[in-house]
């Protein structure tokens, strides 16, 4: 078989499959190690507490239990109890966050897929994150956790929290480069994931990065912020489950510094584009300090302070990248605050573009390393409702470009052309644009 014939075998499977089946293997393509973003994988956690917010509905001890995503807990009430075990304590000694008193969150199932495929362990529809990319690396001959690997970690902190992760995902993509076949992984991320991607990424000598990454797919990232998570901090946001409230929600929004890690670059925004408008005072990214004090959020310029220069020059990787996001999808662009109301009531919202929860000229920030690496640069945009922030990890289209434009070159067929896969190397391929 040759390769053109493969590469329209695979387009077809994927074109016209209506449903995902497990077949026999096509090819033996690279490794993949997956990312996630915010709220991107399951939490577990242990309690032992000595006080609670409803002592007569909220449990003080507990054995390892699903903290997220639990979908029994979005119901007023328990959903306190959820929000309560879900905060972090921020210490200003250490600039440091830990669990809340009495609660011990663990992050189950690293280096495995199912973690990063369904966030409710249920496998409730409502639940689904990677496990549709998954089933169509399946269907081409990929195994899990052989050569599709799971990264979760904790999305409540920025990567300055992240040593202990940022040293096992280093031994993950080690290994499943080594148990298959010297082969380098490709790291697939999403949204706050492709963040946590870029500052591995930079942190990682050239030497290592030549070595064991064949190729970054970054999904709806928000390299440069988004205006949404201003929102969020300031009124909450209520995962649009309206039977619960937003300020209660706020509670744990405010105290992860991923929350604040994801404010608006200010690079990107000018000091004079007005993003809050309330009666009394204007908030642009230049003010980030009069808007923590006026919100009397005590911690936000330490979590600003410790998180805005991880990633504020968004520094060229220096691997090849093939960014992936949606357009054309209504996006929250700036507020407006009536009367009193604010910060305790919801704004009216001004949209503007992007994919639902990134802004447009933060998705395409990393344009950029066009003109800062040799390693290619090439896009894919999906345009319209299936290239929503979340929604296009469902998107055959993105499979279709993965397998075809970022695995396919990289294939042995079988034993037949393993000796030519050595000769294709990205670095050395012709700059994309």
């Amino acid at each position: 078989m040759t390769r053109s014939t493969l590469f329209t075998l695979i387009t077809a499977f994927i074109l016209f499959s209506t449903h995902i089946h497990t077949i026999s293997a096509l090819f033996d393509g690279p490794p993949v190690v997956l990312i996630p973003g915010d709220g991107g994988c399951q939490l577990q956690a242990t309690l032992n507490r000595t006080a609670t917010l409803h002592p007569y509905i909220c449990q003080k001890t507990s054995g390892l239990f699903t903290l997220w995503l639990n979908l029994d807990e979005f119901v007023p009430y328990y959903f306190d109890c959820f929000i309560d075990n879900m905060k972090l304590v921020y210490d200003p000694a250490t600039r440091t966050s830990r669990d809340s008193e009495g609660v011990h969150v663990y992050i189950p199932g690293f280096g495995n897929t199912s973690t990063v495929e369904w966030l409710d362990p249920s496998k409730s529809s409502f639940g689904s994150y990677y496990t549709h990319l998954v089933d169509a690396l399946v269907a081409v001959g990929y195994e899990r956790n052989v050569n599709i690997r799971g990264a979760p970690y904790d999305f409540r902190k920025a990567p300055n929290e992240g040593g202990s992760y940022f040293w096992q995902l280093q031994h993950l993509v080690e290994e499943t480069y080594q148990k298959n076949g010297h082969e380098p992984v490709v790291l697939v991320s999403h949204s706050l994931g492709c963040l946590y991607a870029l500052y591995f990424l930079n942190q990682q000598p050239t030497s290592w990065k030549n070595r064991f990454i064949r190729a970054w797919v970054p999904i709806s990232g928000p390299y440069a912020g988004t205006t949404k998570v201003m929102r969020v901090v300031t009124s909450g946001d209520n995962l649009n489950e309206y039977v619960i409230s937003a300020l209660t929600a706020r509670n744990a929004q405010r105290s992860y510094p991923s929350s604040v890690f994801l404010f608006p670059n200010t690079d990107y925004w000018s000091p004079e584009e007005i993003i809050i408008t309330t009666p009394k005072a204007n908030y642009t990214t230049r003010n980030y300090t009069q808007l923590f004090k006026d919100l009397n959020y005590t911690i936000g310029l330490d979590l600003l302070q410790d998180t805005q220069g991880l990633v504020k020059d968004i520094k060229a990787p220096d691997v090849p990248v093939f960014p992936v996001y949606g357009v054309e999808v209504p996006t929250e662009a700036n507020y407006t605050y009536p009367g009193n109301s604010f910060p305790d009531t919801q704004p009216t919202i001004s949209m503007g573009l992007g994919d639902g929860t990134v802004n447009l000229r933060s998705l395409r920030a990393y344009r950029k390393w066009r003109n800062e690496q040799y390693s290619p640069v090439r896009e894919y945009e999906v345009k319209g409702p299936t290239g929503e922030h979340s929604a296009i990890l469902a998107e055959k289209s993105v499979f279709r470009f993965i397998i075809n434009e970022v695995l396919f070159p990289f294939i042995k067929l079988n034993s037949t052309t393993s000796k030519k896969r050595s000769k294709l190397s990205p670095r050395k391929s012709p700059k994309l644009t």
